[in-house]
């Protein structure tokens, strides 16, 4: 029987047989990590084109919001100016200045202007006016002067109450304003 077994198991069956075990081997320790990579590799490929399509739609988006903005600018600039009159039309701006207090009810103490303030291509003349008469009517002139005067606007405001108890004094009021006039050429 030893020699039937021998007959059957020929050297070049073994060794087709070691073949088969080693190739089995390699196959499952060598392809399988290397089809595992491919398919990392797919994932890798397919988050980084995802990623790419990501960042262009953010780009897209980025650009068309700065599109949007630079015309809102554009909107607003146009909307917002305000014609300004040459510095040389101080006295017609007091005597309107003057005209609202005194329609507000209130009297005016001093109107003063200052010198022409050039500051960063705008130029404005400060104002100061001092003013009494009742809160209501200072309420009112703040309100007139925004609707009749764009071009000015308020600095600070000091209001000064009558004590209490005495409800017939006026209350006092220092108002500096600021003029805003044209540009030295086109005065």
């Amino acid at each position: 029987m030893n020699d039937r077994i021998r007959k059957f198991i020929r050297p070049d069956v073994i060794a087709l047989g070691a073949c088969a075990v080693v190739t089995g081997a390699g196959v499952m320790l060598g392809v399988a990590p290397t089809l595992q990579s491919a398919q990392a590799d797919d994932d890798l490929r397919q988050t980084v084109d995802t990623a790419d399509n990501r960042s262009d739609e953010l780009k897209a988006s980025i650009k068309e919001q700065r599109r949007l903005l630079d015309e809102a600018k554009r909107e607003l600039a146009n909307s917002e100016k305000i014609p300004l009159r040459p510095a040389s039309r101080l006295n017609e701006h007091l005597a309107r200045v003057a005209m609202i207090c005194e329609d507000a009810g209130l009297s005016v103490r001093s109107l003063t202007p200052d010198a022409i303030v050039e500051d960063t291509g705008r130029r404005h003349i400060p104002i100061t006016l001092v003013t009494d008469g009742q809160f209501g009517g200072i309420a009112s002139l703040l309100a007139r002067l925004h609707a009749d005067l764009p071009d000015t606007g308020l600095r600070r405001l000091t209001l000064t109450g009558a004590a209490p108890g005495r409800g017939d004094e006026p209350d006092d009021a220092v108002v500096q304003l600021v003029w805003f006039v044209a540009p030295e050429d086109q005065d």
